[in-house]
């Protein structure tokens, strides 16, 4: 079947490289070549198609002369390069599965006594235990040929080899026998019951992303175990009375547990399949593949985890003799044209039968390895053989996956988790270490070396300080009102000197809850300079909503503006207008107050929403706020000649920055109006007339704000800021070919003070990622598994946060504080557990993931909603999207996408499908695609999933049968009733293997559009055009084109 699928590849051939040392005579090397095919009926064996399956077909004895290539006139240096690339360049060229033969080869003269035998079979006719079987024979043929007079051909009596019992034919009757008598049901009973939850791909890591179209191009890294370790290794399989294979099983799986999180893991373990003596001698492919599947749930130690292996391992081999691909046919997997079933990844713990290495007369067969450069469509295959030294183990992969480094950090992992098992073997295999003690350093101190000293200081404090340096200059803008630094810091001292007299403690709560407007400005100021933490309180908020936050934070006095004085009617706290009610206080003292306010004091109490389905307190100190306008001073450098537009609502923390930044810099701050802070063009318009150079903008609102026409005479930006939501690249590539403006992506949660990173953007660029760049000073990002152990690089764990940046935890709720802000393994101090997924890349930056609750499993398989937002908006036409799931149960769990197109037209949820099915799996590809005029924002900018409309009918791909109407449909709906033994309507919008197709069905249906049409289709047609509807274009055009031939 792969053969089908993937024609041009050659995937499935198995060299065999044989230096031939001493005096070769080439016609006795002929002669027993040929006596090996005439013994061996496997090597004579094609595979024609007869009713749409394929059956053996045993050609006449034949002899193979292999092509000699004389390299003997090159200079002697140069000939084994040569001869590399010869090999190499063989092993890519394709057999004739159907006329044969399935055997050849080349014979490289490097010198008179200097050869190179490369055969070449295909794996159909010759598996690894059969390379044994061929050296043997080949060396005893050819010294009994070697003895014969003249090389005539020796008598049957002198043979030195006896005829075989049974060939390779008979093995594969009796096994097919077998496979249809009902003794099997036992072994099916224990494969369906053993895999039937385990059919998850193993999603290692890549580089790049999966293509749809596999190169089977492959690079391999090397390693090995010195013999100390692998004495150690022997020593704990006999403590543990398992074998060292069982030992080595377990440890991979462990490592890739450690790679995926997840809790089952398959690896496939070849087998030889020869469980009866008559096999023994016999040259064919009996390999089988077993699938060992454990679990990891509950974290088990390596010692556990050897008990469970050793019990996986022998069940699996007692139920054997079921042939890999039946299993496959009947546990009906789902099927991905650019991942193998069941596994992808596999073991092969080398154990073949050794061969006698001594010399024949005068000449000297030994094979040896080369690189070739193919994989099947594994993601990894690792190879393990004894050696005098040790073990060796090399590591095989696609370079269309991984990079080589990358592998080459798996293979170190490896032995650093082999050696942390032998020492620790009672510790949870989640706990183990797997990092070199430079990556430790690297990723955990490297990475997080941000230590830089800042003064103590409290937010106000850095505001007046601004104020002595430019008291005269404008400070803040709103409409055509406007405030010098002076005339801030005056009035916001009268605020705090008439709140402190109203005998309000230090750290205090107040409310605040305005428009955008200078009392805004002087509100918070005020409350600060009070000694005091402010709580904001949006008046677009529900009634509700703000008496919880209000009772909540038990604010002591409430900072309102005359028509907002009902938005809050049941606390009980002070109510101050700061615009009708100035009187009150415009009489204070206008100097600076000493309340001995700390770098610990409370700043302010952001509420987030909250899983319990109410908002949450955070509490954020003076030292989280200053920490990060030092860092902003810093790094972007604002000027007194910078202004800076606050358009966030403050109960979001970007409007701290945006707010005290440039009142800190000396910069100016331009106030948008409440009522149309997402508003666009408003935005545009205030960006041209105030001559804005600062703004901040979330990805949604981003996306809104490019589109406008206006947005190019935005010249005197230079810096956005972006972040709360992923950036996509395609948004990045937008904004620099509209601005000549810097773009910032950020990241960072309420609970670690605005942002903990940062990350310039650069047009271009390869990575389908924009990453979330490094920490900011004095804070530390970790990615770790759910043991706390840091994740290798490129490796997905959650992101933790630790430094000068964190929160003081939730108000009012010691629990979730105690759940969410943990102790720093790592140092001193607490760590927060954002619940965010991330992964470093080799430069240390961070890439955003997703969230951990994104992750949802969709017909019982993992599925990332990340993910398929990616790939969607990769369509041309789409301009953003959002994917979420719906769905009661897990049983009608559906994956549906929201999009956003560029011309504002519908696209056809069938066009959408046949796009992500080149770059998803079947399984999340959306069930429906529903077109938005404009996707609904919260009022942070952010989208509101819980305005998203329900699906319609028309937005489903197959929500409803539809008949086949052209004749060719008509005939592919029969075939496909053959072939799947259906009597049911079948709708043309049917996938032919979710309705329980498998290979050997494929095969028929090829086999019948042969017979009935007239024209030959590619079995992979069929996986490439699942459904009747797709197969009926690729059928047309087919039939088309031989009319045109004709």
């Amino acid at each position: 079947m792969m053969e089908q699928l993937e024609p041009d590849s050659p995937f499935s051939n198995r060299p065999l490289a044989i230096r031939l040392n001493g005096i070769l005579n080439e016609a006795t090397l002929i002669q027993s070549l040929s006596e090996i095919i005439r013994r061996h009926e496997a090597l004579r064996t094609v595979f024609p198609i007869q009713d749409g399956q394929p059956f053996q077909k045993i050609l006449p004895s034949w002899t193979l002369t292999p092509e000699i290539i004389d390299l003997g006139s090159l200079p002697e240096p140069h000939r084994e390069a040569e001869a590399g690339k010869i090999l190499k360049r063989e092993t890519q060229k394709k057999f004739d599965l159907i006329n044969g033969p399935l055997i050849r080869g080349v014979l490289l003269r490097l010198s008179d006594q200097n050869h190179i035998l490369l055969l070449l079979m295909h794996h159909l006719v010759f598996d690894g235990w059969s390379e044994s079987i061929f050296l043997s024979e080949l060396r005893n043929f050819y010294g009994a040929f070697s003895q014969t007079k003249n090389n005539k051909a020796i008598s049957n009596q002198n043979i030195p080899l006896p005829e075989l019992p049974i060939q390779y034919k008979d093995f594969t009757l009796w096994q097919h026998k077998r496979v249809n008598e009902a003794f099997l049901s036992d072994h099916l009973n224990y494969w369906q019951a053993k895999l039937g939850n385990a059919l998850s791909p193993l999603r290692v890591p890549t580089d790049y992303p999966r293509p749809y179209t596999r190169t089977f191009q492959a690079g391999s890294v090397s390693m090995l175990f010195p013999q100390a370790l692998v004495e150690s290794l022997t020593t704990l399989s006999h403590m543990e009375k398992v074998t060292p294979f069982m030992t080595v099983l377990a440890l991979l799986q462990t490592l890739l547990y450690r790679y995926t999180g997840q809790q089952t893991i398959n690896v496939g373990v070849p087998v030889a399949g020869r469980n009866h003596s008559e096999t023994e001698p016999l040259i064919g492919l009996f390999m089988n593949t077993l699938v060992m599947s454990s679990d990891f749930i509950n974290d088990p130690t390596f010692r556990q985890l050897l008990t469970h292996v050793k019990q996986v391992t022998l069940q699996a081999f007692s139920h054997q003799e079921l042939p890999f691909e039946k299993i496959v046919e009947v546990l009906h997997p789902i099927r991905e044209r650019n991942t193998w079933p069941l596994f992808q990844v596999l073991l092969n713990f080398r154990n073949l039968p050794q061969t006698d290495s001594r010399p024949t007369e005068h000449l000297h067969i030994e094979p040896f390895s080369f690189e070739w450069g193919m994989i099947g469509g594994l993601d990894l295959s690792l190879d393990i053989k004894k050696c005098p030294e040790g073990m060796h183990c090399q590591f095989s992969y696609p370079v269309d996956l991984f990079r080589e480094k990358t592998i080459q950090s798996f293979a170190k992992h490896f032995r650093n988790l082999l050696e942390n098992v032998i020492a620790n073997p009672d510790k949870p295999v989640g706990t183990l270490n797997l990092l070199t003690p430079e990556e430790h350093h690297q990723i955990l101190i490297e990475w997080n070396n941000t230590h830089e000293e800042y003064p103590n200081a409290c937010v106000h404090e850095l505001v007046e300080k601004q104020v002595n340096l430019t008291p005269n200059a404008v400070a803040v803008v709103f409409q055509e009102h406007q405030l010098t630094y002076e005339e801030l810091n005056q009035s916001a001292n009268q605020l705090a000197h008439y709140l402190t007299k109203q005998g309000i403690p230090p750290e205090a709560t107040i409310g605040i809850c305005v428009d955008s407007s200078l009392e805004m400005v002087i509100g918070l100021l005020g409350i600060l300079k009070a000694g005091c933490a402010y709580v904001p309180l949006d008046p677009r908020y529900p009634h509700e909503r703000l008496e919880y936050m209000a009772e909540d934070s038990k604010i002591s006095f409430l900072l309102t503006q005359g028509h907002l004085k009902t938005v809050l009617s049941n606390h009980k706290a002070g109510i101050i207008c700061l615009d009708s009610d100035r009187d009150l206080w415009s009489r204070e003292s206008i100097q600076n107050l000493q309340i001995g306010c700390t770098e610990d004091s409370l700043a302010y109490v952001m509420y987030t929403s909250g899983t319990t389905g109410q908002p949450k307190g955070v509490m954020v100190t003076h030292r989280g706020a200053c920490n990060h306008l030092y860092w902003r001073h810093d790094y972007f450098g604002l000027t007194p000649s910078d202004l800076v537009l606050q358009k966030a609502s403050l109960s979001f923390d970007d409007s701290v920055w945006e707010i005290f930044e440039p009142l800190t810099s000396g910069a100016q701050l331009v106030i948008a109006q409440s009522e149309q802070n997402q508003n666009v063009c408003y935005l545009i318009e205030t960006v041209i007339q105030q001559k804005i150079t600062a703004l901040c903008l979330v990805p949604s609102l981003l996306w809104l704000f490019l589109e406008e026409p206006n947005v190019r005479r935005c010249h005197t930006l230079r810096r956005v800021t972006t972040g709360g939501e992923e950036l996509s690249v395609e948004l990045q590539e937008k904004f620099f070919q509209l601005l000549n403006a810097d773009l910032y992506n950020g990241y960072g949660p309420t609970e670690a003070t605005i942002a903990v990173s940062y990350w310039k953007c650069k047009p271009g660029g390869n990575s389908p990622i924009v990453p979330i760049g490094k920490p900011i000073r004095n804070t530390q990002l970790y990615v770790l598994n759910p043991q706390l152990q840091p994740a290798p690089i490129g490796v997905t764990g959650e992101i933790f946060i630790g430094g000068n940046s964190l929160a003081r935890g939730y108000l009012n709720n010691p629990e979730l504080t105690g759940e969410k802000f943990i102790n720093n393994p790592f140092g001193q101090g607490v760590l927060y557990q954002t619940g965010d997924l991330g992964r470093h890349s080799r430069d240390g930056n961070l890439e955003f993931i997703g969230r951990i609750d994104d992750q949802v499993k969709i017909r019982g398989i993992r599925v990332e909603l990340g993910e398929i937002k990616n790939s969607l908006n990769q369509y041309p036409q789409i301009e953003k999207s959002e994917i979420v799931t719906t769905g009661n149960s897990k049983k009608d769990q559906m994956v549906i996408a929201y999009y956003l197109s560029k011309n504002r037209q519908q696209i056809s949820p069938q066009i959408l499908r046949e796009f992500l099915k080149h770059k998803l799996p079947d399984y999340m590809i959306p069930a429906a695609f529903v077109y938005l005029a404009s996707i609904p924002i919260t009022p942070s900018g952010k989208i509101d999933r819980n305005a998203l409309p329900s699906p319609q009918r028309e937005h489903y791909i197959n929500k409803e049968v539809v008949q086949p109407k052209t004749e060719t449909e008509k005939n592919l709906t029969r075939i496909w009733q053959e072939a799947l033994n259906l009597s049911e309507e079948i709708s043309i919008h049917d996938n032919f293997f979710e309705l329980g197709g498998h290979s050997l069905s494929a095969f028929r249906v090829v086999s019948r559009i042969r017979d009935i049409f007239k024209v030959e289709l590619p079995l992979r047609c069929l996986f490439e055009s699942p459904t009747l509807a797709e197969l009926t274009k690729v059928l047309d055009v087919a039939l088309s084109l031989e009319q045109v031939h004709k």
